[in-house]
């Protein structure tokens, strides 16, 4: 009759393994950072759009009561809207350290290493998770950026009075 396995003998490999999990929170905040400042990009370049042929259009006199320009503003105020609900919303899920202090000091290296790498996967996958839905925001605010920018153009073009 064999002796059952215990847990460090069934997964050898926490001690390999618990360096990349602590290192899976760096990844995903930097994935994270860059895809909220990817954000923070479209919504300055959405405004920096709006402003410029408004400009434009206060010089070459386009009709600022042209369903063309309204379109555009209401694309615009949409746009903005979007991009910033995408950047302040969702959450960075983290250890918290007061769930270390409160259910893992008793625990031995091997089961704290473990207990490490469950978290920081489960953690892992949703931080992904809100990247994955923040590129998402960005993809939808580029294509509303391209339709303000056309609605603008056209309405810098071809409405005047």
């Amino acid at each position: 009759m064999t002796k059952p396995k215990t847990e460090e003998e069934e997964f050898p490999s926490v001690e390999l393994a618990y360096p990349i999990a602590v290192d899976s929170y760096e990844v995903a905040m930097k994935r994270l950072d860059l895809m909220d400042g990817r954000l923070q990009t479209l919504l300055t370049v959405i405004v920096t759009f709006f402003a410029a042929f408004v400009t434009v259009g206060n010089y070459q006199k386009a009709d600022f009561s042209s369903w063309l320009f309204g379109i555009s503003v209401l694309i615009f105020f949409g746009n903005v809207t979007t991009g910033i609900y995408a950047r302040l919303s969702g959450t960075v899920k983290l250890l918290n350290p007061e769930s270390l202090r409160l259910d893992w000091l008793a625990d031995t290296e091997w089961e704290f290493k473990r207990n490490m790498i469950y978290f920081a996967s489960k953690s892992f996958t949703e931080n992904m998770s809100e990247a994955n839905r923040k590129w998402q925001y960005s993809i939808g605010l580029s294509f509303g950026l391209f339709l303000q920018a056309m609605f603008q153009l056209a309405w810098v073009r071809w409405a005047h009075p």
